[in-house]
């Protein structure tokens, strides 16, 4: 049987704004948050301390909402009779 890889391969050119001019820091620190691209090591620096900085905010606030939904989970699965 014949196995199909149907993950999708993002670039560089999927972080830039509609234009193509401007990198979106924002998008691109969603698509390595996600782990669907690897972290850039090619950005200057200071380009890439901000990503880094995006990169853990969109991890951190996953994490948040994760526990959250665990929580209310828990809360009510105690409350069924």
């Amino acid at each position: 049987m014949d196995h199909q890889d149907n993950t999708v391969q993002h670039t560089v050119g999927d972080a830039t704004t509609s234009s193509g001019e401007k990198l979106d820091l924002d998008r691109w620190a969603r698509l390595v948050a996600d782990g669907q691209v690897p972290f850039p090591k090619e950005l200057p620096s200071q380009t890439q301390e901000a990503l880094g900085r995006k990169v853990a905010r969109f991890r951190r606030l996953r994490l948040l909402r994760f526990i959250a939904r665990t929580i209310a989970l828990d809360i009510h699965r105690s409350r069924e009779p």
